[in-house]
């Protein structure tokens, strides 16, 4: 029997969600996990290692090679990602920021400004810690995100959703690739001023975690005023989070939590 939170209201997201990963239990088998594993996992001590971990997980094909790239060792801290942050917060990472190009497969994220992508990698293990993807001017940031725990419930609240970690093993389908399966046919997803991935392990409504990409866009076009009217505030609409499964390359569950804080 499923036990879920006090209190915990499901929505038809949730319903529609916990069918498919019930009903359907596509088994990941680890073979199918290992698609980069030769440099994933691993130590990262200099700049073009942790490009060459940027490539390979963000999906940057040898069309793209004239990107401007960039590495550099940092940290996070107080980073307030949900159920992740202790893990991420103060941790040696390598950030690694490409300038998207122009022309070419991935032109349709650059639309002025000028949009980068920065991989976070944990320079002692080589695992993705998060990809975040801005077309802000100036440091510009789409509302602030909530303490850590508030996250949490907003993210639990609709389906007992849950990160368990951070896989150990990378992803078989790149950050652009997952972006890919959300993003078709909306146009208004890739208009959004943040974007941010996180492969984790993932689970709801108790079900055995598995690796997902987590994906938050957030400061997307408002609709049309005439449907405004019976919406909630607009923080809450212009935010979307998608769960991707990168085996069969479909998307999960959508929803709108957590949702960020008024500047």
């Amino acid at each position: 029997m499923l036990k879920l939170l006090p209190k915990t209201r499901l929505n038809l997201h949730a319903v529609l969600a916990l069918y498919i990963l019930v009903a359907a239990q596509i088994p990941i088998a680890a073979e199918e996990l290992r698609a980069g594993d030769e440099i994933y996992g691993e130590r990262i001590d200099n700049e073009p290692d942790a490009v060459s971990a940027a490539r390979v997980l963000l999906g940057i094909v040898s069309d793209d090679a004239e990107l401007n790239v960039a590495a550099g060792r940092t940290s996070l801290p107080g980073d307030r990602t949900p159920f992740l942050h202790r893990d991420i917060s103060n941790k040696p990472l390598w950030r690694v920021v490409v300038q998207c190009p122009q022309t070419g497969n991935h032109s349709w994220l650059c639309t002025e400004p000028i949009r980068t992508m920065e991989a976070y990698f944990f320079e002692d293990s080589g695992r993705l810690a998060k990809v975040v993807c801005k077309r802000t001017q100036n440091g510009e940031r789409i509302g602030r995100e909530a303490e850590p725990w508030k996250s949490e419930e907003d993210i639990q609240r609709g389906g007992n959703e849950m990160y368990h970690g951070i896989p150990d093993v990378a992803p078989p389908i790149s950050f652009l690739e997952a972006l890919e399966v959300v993003m078709s046919g909306s146009s208004k997803l890739s208009q959004a001023k943040e974007i941010e991935g996180l492969w984790v392990m993932w689970s709801m409504m108790n079900s055995d975690p598995k690796p997902m990409w987590v994906i938050d866009f957030r400061g997307i076009p408002p609709i049309s005023r005439k449907h405004q009217i019976h919406l909630r505030k607009p923080l809450q609409v212009n935010h979307r989070r998608y769960v991707v499964d990168p085996v069969r390359r479909k998307w999960v569950f959508g929803g709108s939590s957590p949702h960020p804080v008024p500047k």
